[in-house]
């Protein structure tokens, strides 16, 4: 049985419009980005983030804590800085980094997407892995 052609396109208009591609092929999701539980110098760690508006660019934050070298009590606290770092322009929702940092750095991974929404991962403190394989990658 054929179905008359006025039917089928108000199916087809009803369908689409309940469909999550109608908003010209993406889901309406918030960004978000989540990685491997465990950072590892020299080993490959896989992110992935949720599909919104690409290319997306990946960037990398270190977190550093300095102690004051002075003996004023005021000056005890201790001070938290970033330094951000562009990694990549990636047009897909995954990349694959080679872990080019240090044992003990302690770092978070940043996300935004071409309309500027942005996520950030999980903190992480990078952890040993293949030893002597920084200096190659340096």
């Amino acid at each position: 049985m054929r179905i008359p052609i006025a039917l089928a396109a108000q199916l087809q208009s009803s369908l689409s419009s309940s469909s999550p591609s109608s908003s010209g092929g993406r889901v309406e999701e918030s960004l978000s980005i989540s990685g491997p539980s465990v950072l590892r110098s020299c080993i490959p760690a896989t992110f992935n983030w949720t599909p919104t508006y690409g290319p997306y660019t990946l960037s990398l934050i270190q977190h550093r804590t300095s102690v004051p070298t002075t003996t004023d009590a005021e000056s005890e606290v201790s001070v938290s800085e970033k330094k951000e770092e562009e990694m990549i322009l990636v047009t897909d929702t995954k990349a694959t980094w080679i872990v080019d940092i240090q044992p003990g750095s302690n770092i978070t991974l940043l996300i935004k997407d071409f309309k500027g929404n942005s996520a950030e991962s999980l903190n992480w403190i990078v952890e040993e892995g293949i030893s002597g394989c920084l200096e190659d990658l340096n």
